[in-house]
Parts: structure tokens; sequence; C-alpha cells
């Protein structure tokens, strides 16, 4: 089903997508668990990198809490995005790459990625991740 969004009305969803990717970094890299829940709708479901699926903001603040709270292993995340696809006005796909900077897999140091698509909702005139499926961690590439 092709969207039916105006370039302007596309553009400023975009932008709003983008922003919402932007307070996860900044959420987890900050440790604020609050903030990272809150870029979640309240049933979200995370398919994460290791295979586990994780649903609804209690089982969430579960999964990420050790990585990024003050105590966890200081890890660092930042989302690239590579494409935005609206499905309808208020659901789009977010494809990208998240870089991960300390998790113990990275026996290198050097960072680990995954590819994603999130599936992202507009409710109430603002944007949430209803679900992230995220393909395994690979070694980062230097480029």
């Amino acid at each position: 089903m092709a969207s039916s969004l105006h370039l302007i009305e596309k553009s400023t969803a975009e932008e709003a997508i983008r922003a919402l990717e932007a307070a996860y970094d900044d959420a987890w890299n900050r440790g604020d668990v609050d903030a990272l829940i809150a870029c979640f709708t309240e049933d979200a479901l995370i398919m994460d990198p290791r295979g586990g699926v994780t649903r609804g903001h209690d089982d969430i603040r579960r999964l990420l809490l050790p990585m990024v709270a003050s105590g966890g292993v200081g890890t660092a995340h930042d989302s690239e995005i590579v494409g935005i696809e609206f499905v309808t006005r208020e659901v789009a796909l977010v494809d990208g790459r998240a870089h991960i900077k300390g998790l113990p897999e990275d026996r290198a140091g050097e960072g680990l990625v995954h590819r994603f698509t999130d599936v992202v909702v507009c409710l109430e005139g603002r944007w949430r991740i209803a679900h992230i499926r995220a393909c395994p961690l690979e070694p980062a590439t230097r480029g």
C-alpha cells in the first residue's frame, strides 16, 4: 500500500522520525532508561540481535537496563538511518544500522554493528517505536 503523504507532510514526518531515533541514541548514551522506554509504544516488541524477543515496557526495561544504566557496561549507541518508507500516514518502516561500542561480544574493542528495521507509529501526534527487528551483531568495518 503506497503512502498518500504530500511532500511537505512527508518531510515533516521524516524529520520527526529521525528525531525519535536520535532521542533513542541520546537516552541510551546518557544511561537514561526512562527516556529510552519513552521512545516505545506500551506494547512494543524487540527482536534483538542475539535472537531474543521482548515485549512491553517492563520487559524492555529489563533487557536494556544492564546495557545503558550507569552501573552497566558503558555502551554507546549510534543509529545510522538508511531509509524511511511510509506504509500509511501513521506507520513507517525505518531501515538502518546501529553502531554499538562496549558490548561484551566486542572483543576487538572497535565496536559492533547490526542492521535493523523499526516499525514506527504516530500516536496522538507523536512518533514511537512499535517494533524493532535487529539482525545479528557483526564487527564494525572501518571506512
